[in-house]
């Protein structure tokens, strides 16, 4: 996670929802979301990869 800190924008945009601070790692088996401000990087979840994030999931929290 150490890379998470150096380069907050290299993951990838989250496609269920395709903005711009909403990315996610893949680190198998696991999808770890994480919402990217300005200074600050929060993890949002952490599950298992072959799990579909749900649509009415809020992620602005």
């Amino acid at each position: 996670m150490g890379r998470l800190a150096l380069f907050p924008d290299g993951g990838k945009i989250v496609p269920e929802f395709d903005t711009q601070w909403l990315r996610e790692l893949a680190m198998p088996p696991y999808r770890i979301v994480y919402r990217r401000d300005k200074s600050v990087v929060t993890i949002v979840r952490v599950w298992r990869s072959e799990r579909q994030m749900e649509s009415d999931w809020e992620g602005t929290a």
